[in-house]
């Protein structure tokens, strides 16, 4: 089985105002998509391995989010996160 959940990804602050973390100890680099609930993708980007994925929310509306993440070994992760 190619997609396997991530357990040791996190995704906070959630439900969250300003910024959001996507962090995952000891990735080899991770590549999210975020998309509102009527399926824009809202965000996309890569998480270098030295880094944490923070994420500015600011400009974003209220409301719930689907974010999907991949990592460098093909697994996935999808999680619902909160703006306020």
């Amino acid at each position: 089985m190619r997609d396997l959940i991530i357990s040791a990804i996190s995704i906070y602050p959630n439900p969250g105002v300003d910024q959001l973390v996507i962090n995952k100890e000891g990735h080899t680099g991770l590549q999210y998509n975020i998309y509102s609930l009527t399926g824009n993708l809202v965000s996309t980007g890569r998480i270098h391995p030295t880094h944490q994925g923070l994420i500015n929310t600011t400009d974003w509306y209220s409301g719930m989010y689907i974010i999907a993440v991949r990592d460098g070994e093909g697994r996935s992760l999808i999680s619902k996160w909160v703006k306020l």
